[in-house]
């Protein structure tokens, strides 16, 4: 079965709006067009999923042609709302890029429910220094949140069997999709990059990080 350009049904609400004063409160024409770009993309994705690797690739090139527009209003508004905000364009996006095909707010209530993990004091030592000195940041991602969601992994980890867990520097990762993304999209968005991407970053020994930046030093070192 071929998957698509999937918009998960938490993230459609955003991208209902069709009006230029409804999407960008700036009034730029050029952003209102390339956001209304991204949006036709990703809805049509949605509804065409056979078109999967086309889909795909016309949104990579978006991205690195033009960029991501920055927040609006609307978007930084609903950074303050936790799980019942919206997703952003941008947090939209890194869903589809990433693959997240799975959004389950069930599933991550019971992973809540288990409590602080055997990694929970660690997981407190670090929120705190999740860019800290980034007001904006602070204001919209509490450490509560950080708490969760990283405990949450912790727990989904040991659940698998799997030697991944809570590392040093995942607390950064997970911020940014927080700042950007409901809580439970951020976990999942998370998971997935986590899971599917870069698992040996998460394991607990020093090795697991090297053989993650091996392909880096070795790119750097024939450049």
């Amino acid at each position: 079965m071929k998957e698509g350009l999937v918009v998960p049904p938490l993230l459609t609400p955003l991208a209902s709006s069709s009006s230029s004063s409804n999407v960008n409160n700036n009034n730029n024409p050029a952003i209102d067009s390339l956001r209304a770009q991204y949006l036709n993309l990703l809805q049509h994705g949605h509804a065409h999923p056979e078109e999967h690797r086309d889909n795909i690739a016309k949104l990579r090139r978006l991205v690195l042609l033009e960029g991501v527009p920055s927040e609006t209003d609307e978007e930084i508004n609903e950074r303050t709302k936790g799980q019942l905000g919206k997703c952003s364009l941008r947090g939209m996006i890194w869903m589809v890029l990433l693959g997240v095909r799975n959004v389950d707010s069930e599933r991550y209530a019971q992973l809540l429910a288990k409590g602080p993990s055997n990694q929970y004091q660690k997981i407190r030592n670090d929120i705190g220094r999740t860019f800290m000195n980034d007001a904006s940041f602070e204001q919209s991602v509490t450490q509560d949140k950080l708490s969760r969601s990283l405990n949450a992994f912790v727990h989904c980890c040991t659940e698998r069997g799997s030697p991944m867990g809570y590392v040093q520097g995942a607390n950064l990762l997970l911020g940014a999709f927080l700042y950007v993304q409901p809580e439970v999209d951020a976990y999942y968005t998370f998971q997935t990059l986590a899971f599917e991407h870069c698992s040996l970053y998460f394991y607990p020994d020093i090795n697991g990080v090297l053989q993650f930046l091996m392909p880096i030093a070795q790119k750097n070192q024939k450049s």
